[in-house]
């Protein structure tokens, strides 16, 4: 991301291949930038994923791509 004020699109990849589109913006948070997800906390719920769950991704900057690798309970 180049701004801050640029939005741009990303897909999530679930575990079972199914794949979301989303869009993602970044924002000044302290000393660093946070990254918010448009429908983030609907993809958790449809991903039973609850509230204390530890999960991993891996990133390809290429296809802007984020592939869930690993849910911890």
């Amino acid at each position: 991301m180049t701004g801050i004020d640029e939005t741009l699109k990303v897909k999530i990849v679930n575990r079972q291949h199914v794949e979301t589109k989303h869009d993602v913006r970044a924002e000044p948070n302290k000393s660093s930038i946070k990254y918010i997800v448009k429908g983030w906390m609907k993809w958790l719920k449809d991903n039973n994923i609850k509230k204390g769950d530890h999960f991993t991704f891996q990133y390809f900057p290429d296809i802007r791509a984020l592939f869930l690798t690993d849910v911890f309970r």
